[in-house]
């Protein structure tokens, strides 16, 4: 999901809440999701954003990865403000 949510980042064409729903749609079909399972995937998405944050601040000496991290909590702070667009 959180590759959805990066390609919608840069092309409004594809809305990531539609993603997401297809996403869960499909894989309804094969293994079912409660609706507390749908509600909870917004908190393990930021969960992994801030994993990210905390995997390139442990390198932060490393001068290939330094642009990515205010990028990162960038696009983490976006998420976090606007979780409840991106909750069901």
């Amino acid at each position: 999901m959180c590759a959805f949510e990066h390609v919608t980042e840069a092309d409004k064409r594809k809305p990531f809440i539609k993603l997401r729903d297809a996403l869960f749609h499909g894989y309804s079909e094969f293994m079912p999701l409660s609706q507390e399972d749908i509600e909870l995937s917004a908190y393990f998405m930021l969960a992994s954003k801030l994993t990210t944050i905390s995997w390139l601040e442990a390198r932060k000496h490393n001068p290939s990865l330094r642009y990515y991290f205010p990028i990162a909590i960038k696009r983490s702070i976006h998420f976090f403000l606007n979780m409840d667009k991106n909750s069901v």
